[in-house]
């Protein structure tokens, strides 16, 4: 799910995995893990800001680099904001579509699922070129980064 590269940033990839339940259904009790499970259109509201299970993951995994990667995120976030501030002020549906994308989906890797739900919206309207709501949208994203940074900055050492 991350790597470090050679200058010393992680890339980050997205995977949702669905967990089906012993005969085969999808469900919520634990089991196999078998696939991958899109994002779909929730009502951010109802996703979690942030998802423990995932967290306690990533620590598990990434051990004494997991500060590192959180803070990572959250330059990252910051910058990638900026640019979405000023594509849409363009009104360049081009510019919002892959910087949506990308943090649709460094949000769903770290568990910050309201987040990525947001950026998945944002990106598609970049995608449908449709960005008639897109600030509207974008201030809302930038309220749900800031409760999702406060959390993530709020994680114990």
């Amino acid at each position: 799910m991350y790597a470090r590269r050679g200058n010393g940033t992680f890339a980050f990839r997205h995977t949702r995995l669905r967990r089906h339940d012993e005969s085969g259904l999808p469900g919520e009790s634990p089991g196999i893990i078998t696939g991958v499970k899109p994002l779909n259109d929730a009502n951010p509201d109802t996703l979690p800001l942030l998802d423990a299970a995932i967290i306690a993951g990533l620590r598990d995994v990434m051990a004494e680099e997991f500060t590192a990667l959180i803070n990572t995120f959250l330059n990252d976030l910051l910058i990638q904001l900026d640019r979405l501030q000023q594509a849409i002020d363009q009104g360049s549906a081009a510019g919002v579509q892959p910087i949506a994308h990308k943090l649709k989906s460094s949000c769903g890797s770290l568990g910050a699922f309201r987040l990525a739900e947001l950026m998945r919206q944002l990106e598609q309207a970049g995608r449908l070129n449709a960005l008639s709501g897109a600030a509207d949208l974008l201030q809302r994203i930038q309220a749900v980064a800031g409760e999702t940074c406060a959390g993530l900055r709020a994680l114990p050492d």
